[in-house]
C-alpha cells in the first residue's frame, strides 16, 4: 500500500479576520500572548493603518488589498537566513497556480509582470521575538500607491496583480481560476504555507525560488550590501546561495551579499 504522508503539523484554523487593525504584527502578538495563535495561525486585516516594511518603511495599505501576519516554526528553513527567499518564493508559486504571472526581487519583495513591465506588488517582513516568529505579508491585490507615494531611487513603480498578466488556466499548475477576493485570496496562500514541512521545504526552496528570481543573468547592482554608506557592488546576478543570498558574478569572482537595495543596471 501507499505511504501516507501525514502533515507536519496540525491543521491551523481558518484565518481570523479583523475589520481594521494598526499592525497585524501587533494582532499576533498579542493572540500569541494569549495562547489563541496556533502554529501557521494567521490573522487578515480588510484594512491596516501602520503597516511597515523592510527597514521600517512605510507600507501603503488600503481595503481591497492583502494585510496579513502567519505563525511559523522555529523549525527547518523557517530559522535560517533563507526565510524570506523561501516564503517569497512559496507565495509566488501559489500566484502563478491562480493564473497570475509573477516573480520575486531579492529578498523579500513580489513583482507583478504587467503589460507596461514589472512592478512591486508585494513584500514580506519576517520577525522573531520572544519565541514569536511572524511574517507578515502585505499584497497590492486591486489598489497600488501611486509614484509620489513611493521611496527616492525605487527600483520598480507600484503596481497590483489585478494587472498581472494572466496566465492560461490549463497550464500545469494552474488549475483554479484567479481569487478576487483579498481573504479568500490569503486563505488559499496560507494553506499552502501550512502544508510545507519546514524540514524538506530547506532541501528544495532554493530552485523554486530561482525559478520565480527577478533579473536573473542581468546586470545589476546591489547599494549598500554591508549597511548603511557600504558602498555598490555590479555585476551579473548568477542566482541564490544556500543561505538565501544574492550571488553575483563580478569581475571572474562570486560576491555573495545577505543584505541591501537591488537594483538592475
Amino acid at each position: 500500500m501507499p505511504r501516507t504522508m501525514q502533515p507536519a503539523y496540525p491543521r491551523p484554523p481558518a484565518p481570523l479576520r479583523l475589520a481594521s487593525a494598526e499592525s497585524v504584527f501587533q494582532n499576533a502578538r498579542e493572540y500569541f500572548d494569549k495562547g489563541e495563535l496556533p502554529l501557521f495561525g494567521s490573522i487578515f486585516a480588510d484594512e491596516q493603518n501602520a503597516g511597515h516594511g523592510q527597514y521600517n518603511r512605510a507600507w501603503e495599505s488600503r481595503r481591497g488589498n492583502v494585510h496579513a501576519a502567519i505563525r511559523l516554526p522555529l523549525a527547518g528553513v523557517w530559522q535560517t537566513a533563507a526565510s524570506a527567499a523561501a516564503l517569497a518564493a512559496l507565495i509566488a508559486d501559489e500566484l502563478e497556480a491562480l493564473g497570475y504571472a509573477v516573480l520575486i526581487k531579492w529578498p523579500n519583495d513580489i513583482v507583478a509582470l504587467t503589460h507596461k513591465g514589472a512592478a512591486k506588488a508585494g513584500g514580506i517582513l519576517l520577525k522573531e521575538i520572544g519565541g514569536l516568529l511572524t511574517a507578515g505579508i502585505g499584497l497590492n491585490l486591486s489598489w497600488a500607491p501611486g509614484a509620489d507615494l513611493l521611496r527616492e531611487g525605487a527600483a520598480l513603480p507600484a503596481g497590483k496583480l489585478a494587472d498581472a498578466v494572466p496566465l492560461h488556466q490549463n497550464a500545469p499548475g494552474a488549475s483554479h481560476a484567479r481569487i478576487n477576493d483579498p481573504y479568500l485570496l490569503w486563505c488559499r496562500i496560507a494553506a499552502r504555507i501550512a502544508r510545507e514541512d519546514p524540514l524538506e521545504l530547506l532541501e528544495r526552496w532554493r530552485a523554486l525560488a530561482e525559478d520565480y528570481l527577478l533579473w536573473k543573468g542581468e546586470n545589476i547592482s546591489v547599494l549598500d550590501p554591508e549597511g548603511p554608506g557600504s558602498g555598490r557592488i555590479e555585476g551579473r546576478l548568477f542566482g541564490l546561495s544556500s543561505e538565501g543570498e544574492l550571488v553575483i558574478q563580478s569581475h571572474a569572482r562570486m560576491i555573495s551579499c545577505l543584505r541591501g537595495s537591488l537594483t538592475r543596471n
